[in-house]
């Protein structure tokens, strides 16, 4: 945050130790008091852009901010191509199989089709 932005910034009136609650400690305080100050949003932006910041930032507990992370980018595992399983999720996203996980599922079709 720049020193003008701290200087309006409601955290900066309170207590430190208020940001940085103990285990089992309550963070409601500091939370309400977040809610009212005028740069909120630009705080939990700053914190949610830096994973290394503790304590409460923009109303938000660090695994608040963990979660929201996560959400906000959900991991997508890659193709095991050549592979009847790559095949199946190339279809769940609405691909069309590449030619390798087409072949192993072709494969795998005739071999269960022996059994």
């Amino acid at each position: 945050m720049t020193a003008l932005t701290l200087d309006s910034a409601l955290c900066a009136q309170v207590d430190p130790d208020l940001w940085h609650p103990k285990k089992g400690q309550s963070s409601t305080a500091a939370k309400k008091i977040c809610h009212r100050c005028d740069i909120e949003a630009t705080c939990l932006a700053i914190a949610l852009a830096d994973p290394e910041l503790d304590g409460i930032w923009g109303g938000t507990t660090h695994r608040e901010r963990q979660t929201m992370r996560a959400l906000a980018s959900p991991r997508v595992r890659p193709i095991r191509h050549g592979t009847e399983g790559g095949a199946k999720t190339h279809r769940r996203r609405g691909e069309t199989a590449c030619p390798a996980c087409r072949t192993a599922e072709a494969v795998a079709r005739q071999h269960r089709s022996v059994a």
